[in-house]
C-alpha cells in the first residue's frame, strides 16, 4: 500500500455543560476521578499525555467503556454521564457550536490523531488520486483550528486546483478517468463534506 499524509486532527476533551458544572476540572489529572469515554486508539494504553507550553500531565485512569470510535466516544458524553475524551475537534464541532457540549481544558493539548489515504501499492499511480490527495490535504490546512499540518503546506498548496475527473469505482477499487465536469462535482462534494 502507498501512504500518503494528510493533516493531523486536533483532538480534545468535552462534556455536557451540566456535567462540567457537577465535575470541576481545572487540570487533567482531575479526570482521573470521573467516568471518561474514549475510542479504542486514544485509551488503550490507560494513560493519556497532557501538554500546555513545557508543563506536561500523564492522567492515569481505567475506563468503564472503552468505544469503537471516536463517534460512539462523543455520544457517550452527550449522555451527560462523563467526558468524552481524545475526540478529534472536527468531529465535535457541531456539538461544540450548538452548546451540547462544551471544551474541557481548552488551554491543553492532547495528542492528535493522525490522517491519511491509503491506496493500493501500484506501479502507475493515477494522476486523479495524487491530485485528490492535495486538494484534501488543501482543505484541511485552511481549518487550522481542527487540524495541523506541515508549516509549509497551506504556502505549498494555496491555489492548488484539481484537474481532471474520475468515477468513483472502476470495479478493481480504483479511480478511472472520466470527464472534466465529474472531477469538480466530486472536489464540491468533498468540499461541502468538509466545511460542515
Amino acid at each position: 500500500v502507498k501512504e500518503y499524509f494528510l493533516a493531523d486532527a486536533v483532538r480534545i476533551v468535552c462534556a455536557t455543560s451540566a456535567w462540567a458544572k457537577t465535575h470541576p476540572v481545572s487540570r487533567p489529572k482531575d479526570l482521573e476521578k470521573y467516568q471518561v469515554f474514549g475510542a479504542r486508539d486514544a485509551v488503550e494504553h490507560r494513560s493519556v499525555r497532557f501538554t500546555k507550553g513545557s508543563r506536561e500531565e500523564a492522567v492515569l485512569f481505567h475506563p468503564q467503556i472503552v468505544c469503537r470510535n471516536n463517534l460512539a466516544a462523543l455520544h457517550c458524553s452527550l449522555t451527560g454521564k462523563g467526558a468524552a475524551l481524545s475526540v478529534p475537534r472536527f468531529l465535535a464541532q457541531s456539538f461544540l457550536n450548538s452548546g451540547e457540549l462544551v471544551r474541557l481544558l481548552p488551554d491543553w493539548n492532547v495528542s492528535s490523531l493522525p490522517l491519511r489515504a491509503i491506496t493500493p501499492n501500484q506501479k502507475l499511480v493515477n494522476p486523479i488520486i495524487e491530485e485528490w490527495v492535495k486538494y484534501v490535504q488543501a482543505s484541511l490546512a485552511f481549518q487550522r483550528e481542527n487540524f495541523k499540518c506541515p508549516n509549509n503546506l497551506v504556502e505549498r498548496l494555496s491555489g492548488h486546483f484539481i484537474f481532471g475527473s474520475y468515477n468513483m469505482f472502476d470495479g478493481s477499487g480504483g479511480f478511472q478517468i472520466s470527464d472534466a465536469a465529474g472531477a469538480y462535482k466530486a472536489a464540491e462534494n468533498l468540499k461541502i463534506v468538509l466545511d460542515r
